[in-house]
């Protein structure tokens, strides 16, 4: 469910990177900016490195591909 306070730049923002699930984070990024922080865990399951990265009240997750490439998986 959505939360609509007076950071209605936020959402928009929140919903704009969800439009980028399955795609580049570059592509992310050149509509959105960078994340204010980002870090790396590994997946115990896979050994794929997966992104966190935090733009203000959400976070973007990515997956880092064997080429280095890193793809949008989920926005929360």
């Amino acid at each position: 469910f959505y939360c609509y306070h007076s950071g209605g730049m936020q959402t928009d923002m929140r919903e704009r990177a969800e439009s980028y699930i399955g795609k580049s984070l570059d592509s992310l990024e050149g509509a959105i900016g960078a994340a204010g922080t980002t870090n790396y865990e590994e997946d115990e399951e896979t050994g794929a490195q997966i992104g966190f990265h935090q733009y203000g009240d959400f976070t973007v997750a990515t997956t880092v591909g064997e080429d280095g490439q890193e793809i949008v998986t989920s926005v929360w």
